[in-house]
């Protein structure tokens, strides 16, 4: 809860909420965060939607066969959930200051992503499923730390207003994305998946570029509150 978060020197109850979100508009690293989550959660996106459809298109499974595997996917979510706070909460008590621990833990998971473009090349349903779940249970992490970054850099009371706008950046990619995804798997089916699964592999360590360039430990306010 916001109690348990120090306050930041600028956070204040008497602080105009419409002016905050102005000068955070201004701000380039709300902006550093909002594109790296349009990037990074592309690999949410295709794996919560289109899991069942690539065990069918791509292994042969019939609905019923790949429904016996799809389910482990959104489960291994929660489990990249946990891992990824768990990484940057072992980080900071170590003595990584907490904007430093969290980009850590997503440098990680940026990098164990790139292996969703091998995915494709699996011969097995179990293993589809096996890359599927380390794809998406990396990505979840991923998520945890970044949306958590606004609190470090902001302060308890303007922290949701980064959340929210990190949160409309999902919206908007899904928005874009969404048709051409689904009109590329439809028309080229495996060869569609295939390229999919390179291009998107590559998305969160571009993301993570973005968070090393903008997203400074000297942006973060004093004494943050530590991983959730």
């Amino acid at each position: 809860t916001s109690k348990l978060i120090p306050a930041s020197e600028t956070d204040s109850p008497r602080r105009n909420a419409n002016r905050d979100a102005a000068e955070m508009l201004k701000d380039s690293r709300l902006w550093a965060l909002v594109f790296a989550n349009m990037l990074s959660m592309t690999i949410y996106s295709l794996w919560i939607s289109w899991s069942p459809k690539y065990l069918v298109l791509m292994q042969g499974l019939t609905p019923e066969q790949a429904s016996r595997y799809s389910w482990v996917v959104p489960i291994c979510g929660y489990v990249g959930a946990f891992l990824g706070g768990s990484i940057s909460w072992r980080l900071i008590k170590r003595g990584m200051s907490p904007v430093e621990a969290r980009k850590r833990a997503c440098l990680f998971a940026a990098i164990v992503c790139l292996s969703t473009f091998a995915i494709p090349f699996t011969r097995t349903p179990f293993w589809a499923t096996a890359g599927m779940s380390l794809s998406y249970c990396c990505v979840a992490g991923w998520s945890t730390n970044l949306y958590t970054i606004p609190v470090d850099i902001y302060g308890a009371s303007r922290a949701a207003f980064g959340v929210a706008a990190q949160v409309f950046a999902y919206g908007a990619m899904q928005t874009i994305i969404s048709l051409p995804m689904g009109n590329i798997i439809n028309r080229y089916h495996q060869r569609g998946f295939s390229v999919i699964c390179f291009v998107f592999a590559f998305f969160p360590l571009m993301a993570y570029v973005l968070l090393a360039l903008f997203v400074k430990d000297r942006d973060a306010v004093p004494e943050p509150a530590l991983a959730v």
